[in-house]
């Protein structure tokens, strides 16, 4: 069971768009893992975060999960540094209420454009006809071939218990 570092209250599972993190309800805090952190927030970011729980220093709140001390660590964050505390034993950031928020974002990735979006219905449906041809034609070409033993693979798929050789 996670606790919060703030408050000894047990976290609870709290979806995110990148993952899982599990959130205080009396404090607000949320503790993240190093996973789901790094689709979060830039990658020059995270490393400065991870790297700056090597110097030993700042040692103030208990980890949730292996409630051992962890390491708090300046992350810088719009006009402001926020202060992260990281374990680095279970690789797990702790966010008081409203820093993971304040956190700058990766930006996500776009989408590569479809050509065939720009192009009129008509065009569109020759196109997708053309390709129903295309595939009649190489299943047409590929004629199915089964064998005197194929009939072994039957009870198999029928669910009934069967032996490898």
């Amino acid at each position: 069971m996670l606790l919060c570092p703030h408050c000894q209250q047990s976290l609870d599972k709290h979806p995110l768009p990148q993952g899982v993190g599990w959130a205080c309800r009396r404090c607000g805090g949320l503790a993240v893992n190093s996973a789901v952190l790094r689709k979060t927030i830039p990658g020059q970011l995270y490393g400065q975060l991870w790297m700056g729980t090597f110097p030993g220093s700042g040692q103030q709140r208990n980890c949730p999960s292996c409630h051992q001390p962890m390491r708090e660590v300046g992350a810088p964050a719009g006009p402001g540094t926020l202060l992260v505390d990281v374990c680095k034993r279970c690789q797990l950031f702790w966010f008081d209420w409203g820093e993971f928020d304040a956190m700058p974002r990766r930006p996500r990735p776009q989408p590569a454009p479809d050509p065939e979006k720009n192009l009129p219905l008509e065009a569109r449906q020759q196109l997708a006809i053309a390709k129903v041809k295309a595939m009649a034609e190489e299943a047409a070409r590929e004629p199915l071939e089964l064998h005197a033993t194929d009939w072994r693979i039957l009870p198999g798929l029928l669910g009934l218990p069967v032996e490898a050789d």
